[in-house]
């Protein structure tokens, strides 16, 4: 059975994302997402799966959002999965539902699966794959840490 990790879980993300859905196919906008929910711990942090109400506001592109504006804003539930293999290799799968009211489309969706694995402590790499409701896209990724 799984254990509740007691402490709400946060999602905050600033960043520059390429939306691809029915309503700004190909657009780069700025985002702001804000969350919180919960988690429940398995296999001795093995296995955690996390619950989150996101909420969203995308701008800054050329949206047709909130009564033609170029502003998106929207929200919807979050969650996923993240299985630590060992302690070098790491996967997460996550999947999103966001409602836009007032706005076309009224939801839309995205889901990625990624694994990690820290070669060294300062380096690792990585594959993620990414699907949206008009596109998909697979990658390869390096990290330094330092």
């Amino acid at each position: 059975m799984g254990q509740f990790t007691g402490n709400t879980s946060w999602h905050v993300r600033a960043a520059a994302t390429r939306i691809r859905d029915d309503g700004c196919d190909e657009c780069l906008a700025g985002v702001l997402t804000l969350g919180g929910g919960g988690a429940l711990e398995f296999f001795d942090n093995g296995l955690i799966g996390f619950l989150m109400v996101n909420n969203h506001i995308l701008g800054l592109g050329p949206i047709d959002g909130i009564n033609h504006w170029p502003l998106r804003a929207g929200l919807g539930p979050f969650g996923g999965f993240r299985v630590r293999w060992t302690h070098e290799l790491v996967s997460l799968l996550t999947g999103e539902l966001t409602w836009l009211p007032a706005q076309d489309p009224k939801l839309t969706w995205n889901a990625e699966f990624s694994t990690r694995w820290l070669m060294t402590r300062d380096v690792g790499f990585g594959v993620a794959a990414r699907a949206q409701p008009a596109a998909a896209s697979l990658r390869g990724f390096a990290n330094l840490y330092f």
